[in-house]
Parts: structure tokens; C-alpha cells; sequence
């Protein structure tokens, strides 16, 4: 610990233990990695807990008191698993707990955090050593990743409520879950800081397009069934082999599963290669998406959608399936455009409004990076998240939109 950290410490801040599920950079990970600069700047110290090495490590590396690794299994899959198969992964939480135990014993948090649902023996190893535990959930976990809890989702979001002290949730659609099986008065709303905020608002007005120039479209993401690319490349289709539209789709975030090939053949096969081009996950997206005039979020049903606010911080506007929390995040007309989820033909018509309507987008573009940049940012997360993490809750639900 070092000296700064010690003199923060003596002042009033707090120490806390940070347990992440995976090592990787996808959303809720980086809102782990912005909550400990948040708290740092605060005058509080994160010791975070990772299951193995990864680039959420490196992220936090100078953030971060400490860092150690702590395996820890999950309690929700895609799959089920056989009797045998849940007694074995009783045995497993409960010994990962008793890691976790070892490691309040040693750094004394004041608080322990568990970031996501899908791992609960830190909760378990709070419950034991009696320090303060707090539930940040991301996700709404069957809706939209398919998740299941292998003892069940009644009986695990009981476990949550009882294990935790405060559960954090990342919208109100996200809360209007799991208000029905916790509390209300634990469960507290906390938007995201999305940062870094990409390239600022900075862009030029294309009066037309043209085969030269035509509309970028953008779908960021997992390729992936349930974020919809299928749906997008379908509408783009549409515009371009019925109506003659210069319009070029691009899906960033291709890996090697059996959906991204699904939507790759579906491309080969109705000779659309020039104009939906699939790309793989990139470290620096910022160019790319820049690029684009047009971002999409096609999903099934999103609990937060972080490339949303991203695109809008970067002065793009968002069509956006009017699902999940995307309704909190896109005003249609004013800052984005809604359409119906599932309806390629209401899609093709809100793509096809930017097509007849290119200076929309820069007005409404111009509108969303103002209204994201004033919601979304460091200095409204930090306060946020200190109140959830240590503040009085008998009043009134902090981290709305007003």
C-alpha cells in the first residue's frame, strides 16, 4: 500500500474487495475497471480478485491495491447439469468460498462486491466472515445470454437477496426484474461512466450517398443469435436489392461459432460480400466505428448496451430494437431511433429515414452525444457508485436519467 493510499485510508476511505467473474473486457468488466478509478479517486482502495491472468488485469494493474487470483465456479450456464453434476458443483462453491474467507481474513475489506450473477462464493464467504456484501448485477441472465442457475432462479436470486447487504442493478429494466424476487428497498440503480468516451463529436454532414460514398452501418458486438445480427443484415438487403440504396453493413466482434458462420453463409450465399463485410474482435474499435455514419443494437434484449451509449458519446446515432433497457437509452426522434425488435421491415424503414434524411444524422447524432455526455460520465458514476457502496439508502433511489 502505498503512501497516498495510506493517507486516503486515515481520512475515511474504505477498502474494498472487488470479485470479477472473468478476466476479459467486455462490459461488465470495464465497469469493474472504471468503479475502481472511480473509487481510487475517491480516496478508497479496491483489491481486486480475478478467476485467472487475462487483459482486465492489465486494465487495473496501476489501479488497483491489489490483484490476486481466485478461481471461482459459476452457477449459471447455457446447459443443464445433472444431479451428480450439481453435487459436485455444491462442493466446488463451497471451497472457493473458503478461499475467498482467507483472503478477507488477510486484507480486512470493508466491503465485498461481486460483479455479475454468475458467481456467489464470494456472497457465501461474506456471509461467513460477516462483511458487508453487495451484488452488481449486468445482466438479466436467461433473456439475454441464455443463462440458466443450475439450482434454479427462484431459489438463487433468494440466495442473492439474502447474501447481500445492497444489490446493484445497471437500468430500470434490469431492475424491473429483479424487483419481483428482491426487495425493493435493496436494490439501488446505477448507470455507467462509459469511458473512454472514443473520438469526440466531430463530424462532417454527407448531403447525399453514393456508390463512392454510401451510409456506413455499424453493428458492434458478439456475433451472436441473441444481438440480432441476422436481422440487420436482412434490412440492409432489403434497401439495397429493392430499392437500389448505397448502404454498406459492417459487424464487428466475428468469432468462430456456429452463428457467425450461419450469418458469413447467408452473406456468400445472396451475393451480399460487397456490401456486409464481418470482422473480428479488434483491441482499438474506435477507428472503425468512427468511420460509420449509422450504429445499430439489434438485440433480442439487452440489460444496459454499452455500445449504444459509446456510438451516441461519439456523436453517431443509434437505431436501436425498442427491448430491454434500450427504451432508456434511445429517445426515438431526439437522440436515436427505435424500431420494432424482430421486424426486419421496421428496421429497413428507420434505416431507410437516415438514407432519405442524411442531415438527421448529424442533428440527432449532435443531440445524443450531448445528452450521453452529460449522463454518462466519471464524475456522476463516482458519486453513484460511492452512494450505493456506502451511503445512506432510507431515501430516495439514486443514479436515474433526470
Amino acid at each position: 500500500m502505498n503512501e497516498q493510499t495510506r493517507d486516503n485510508l486515515k481520512k475515511g476511505g474504505q477498502r474494498v474487495l472487488w470479485i470479477s467473474h472473468s478476466s476479459g473486457l467486455f462490459g461488465a468488466e470495464k465497469v469493474l475497471a472504471e468503479g475502481i478509478i472511480a473509487l481510487k479517486d475517491l480516496g478508497h482502495e479496491v483489491i481486486l480478485s480475478l478467476p485467472n491472468h487475462g487483459p482486465l488485469e492489465a486494465w487495473c494493474i496501476n489501479e488497483a491495491t491489489h490483484i490476486v487470483i481466485t478461481p471461482t465456479p459459476w452457477w449459471v450456464r447455457n446447459y443443464r447439469l445433472s444431479i451428480k453434476r450439481m453435487v459436485i458443483l455444491a462442493g466446488q462453491i463451497i471451497r472457493s468460498s473458503w478461499a475467498f474467507i482467507r483472503l478477507i481474513k488477510k486484507h480486512k475489506p470493508d466491503l465485498v462486491i461481486t460483479n455479475t450473477i454468475t458467481i456467489p462464493a464470494g456472497a457465501l464467504a461474506s456471509r461467513f466472515t460477516g462483511v458487508k456484501h453487495i451484488w452488481y448485477i449486468h445482466e438479466f441472465g436467461w433473456e439475454d445470454h441464455k443463462l440458466r442457475y443450475y439450482f434454479g432462479e427462484r431459489l438463487s436470486h433468494r440466495v442473492i437477496s439474502m447474501w447481500s447487504r445492497r444489490v446493484i442493478v445497471n437500468s430500470l429494466a434490469t431492475k424491473s426484474k429483479y424487483d419481483k424476487s428482491i426487495p425493493a428497498r435493496k436494490v439501488g440503480l446505477l448507470y455507467y461512466a462509459v469511458t473512454p468516451d472514443g473520438y469526440l463529436f466531430n463530424r462532417d454532414t454527407k448531403t447525399t450517398f453514393t456508390s463512392e460514398s454510401p451510409m456506413g452501418v455499424i453493428i458492434v458486438g458478439l456475433v451472436a443469435e441473441n444481438k440480432g445480427q441476422m436481422e440487420a443484415v436482412r434490412a440492409i438487403e432489403l434497401l439495397v436489392k429493392e430499392k437500389g440504396y448505397y448502404i454498406r453493413l459492417t459487424l464487428l466482434g466475428a468469432i468462430n461459432n456456429q452463428y457467425s458462420r450461419h450469418v458469413s453463409g447467408y452473406v456468400d450465399n445472396n451475393e451480399l460480400s460487397g456490401v456486409v463485410s464481418i470482422l473480428s474482435f479488434t483491441k482499438d474499435p474506435w477507428p472503425i466505428i468512427a468511420s460509420h455514419d449509422v450504429s445499430l443494437n439489434c438485440s433480442v434484449c439487452e440489460a444496459f448496451g454499452r455500445i449504444t451509449v459509446e456510438s451516441m458519446k461519439m456523436g453517431i446515432p443509434v437505431i436501436a430494437s425498442n427491448s430491454g433497457a434500450n427504451p432508456e437509452l434511445v429517445s426515438h426522434g431526439e437522440t436515436g431511433l427505435l424500431y420494432e425488435q424482430g421486424n426486419v421491415k421496421s428496421l429497413a424503414e428507420k434505416l431507410e429515414y437516415f438514407y432519405l434524411n442524411p442531415e438527421k444524422i448529424w442533428s440527432i447524432g449532435h443531440n445524443a452525444f450531448m445528452w450521453a455526455s452529460n449522463r454518462f460520465n466519471m464524475k456522476r458514476f463516482a458519486r453513484d457508485l460511492e452512494h450505493e457502496l456506502l451511503g445512506d439508502h432510507s431515501n430516495k433511489m439514486s443514479g436515474g436519467l433526470s
